[in-house]
């Protein structure tokens, strides 16, 4: 057996095992690795959502074992998927307080 990480196509990444003597195009119907497709139950935007499924992946946090050995990387995964968006809202704060959007 071999391990392939392939995407799907809303962005999200994903492990499974494959036979040895399959393509590695068969990975989204080989057996899922991880992580699991549990981050819509959450109800986030879909962006939000994606980047925390990637930040998962990415940490290798698939299994139940997995966060609940590693409890600081599931944190610092829910806060890199979020970063973003608190910088985008920065963004948004600080056009809006930008002299030309004061009122007098």
């Amino acid at each position: 057996m071999k391990q392939v990480s392939w995407e799907d196509e809303h962005g999200r990444m994903f492990m499974s095992l494959l036979e040895n003597h399959e393509p590695d195009s068969n990975a989204p119907r080989g057996i899922l690795v991880g992580p699991p497709e549990i981050v819509d139950d959450l109800k986030l935007p879909d962006d939000v959502a994606t980047r925390l499924h990637n930040q998962l992946f990415h940490r290798k946090l698939w299994t139940l074992q997995d966060v609940q050995k590693r409890p600081q990387e599931l944190l610092a995964a829910w806060q890199a998927a979020l970063a973003v968006s608190v910088q985008t809202l920065m963004t948004l704060y600080a056009d809006y307080e930008k002299p030309d959007n004061q009122e007098v």
